[in-house]
């Protein structure tokens, strides 16, 4: 089930995405991330929360944020913005 992990923000200097779910998460910059339909993947966690799962970091993009979990799951994930 694609989520929206961040709302579009002209203020935004920076993000972060982990992952923390065993399987992968599919990121996009735009709404309804989905397996078929992501700008990334990151890898998943060696076990749920563990803390080691794929990340992301930019430092530009200002616009929506969405992830879909692997084999349709809910996502797991932590995420941040700095304004």
């Amino acid at each position: 089930f694609p989520v929206t992990i961040l709302q579009a923000n002209a203020n935004r200097e920076e993000l972060f995405v982990q992952n923390l779910a065993t399987g992968a998460l599919y990121v996009k910059y735009g709404a309804s991330a989905a397996s078929n339909s992501f700008n990334f993947v990151l890898a998943g966690s060696t076990s749920a929360n563990a803390g080691d799962g794929g990340s992301l970091s930019d430092l530009n993009y200002t616009g929506v944020v969405s992830a879909s979990g692997a084999n349709s799951s809910t996502p797991i994930y932590i995420s941040w913005e700095r304004s």
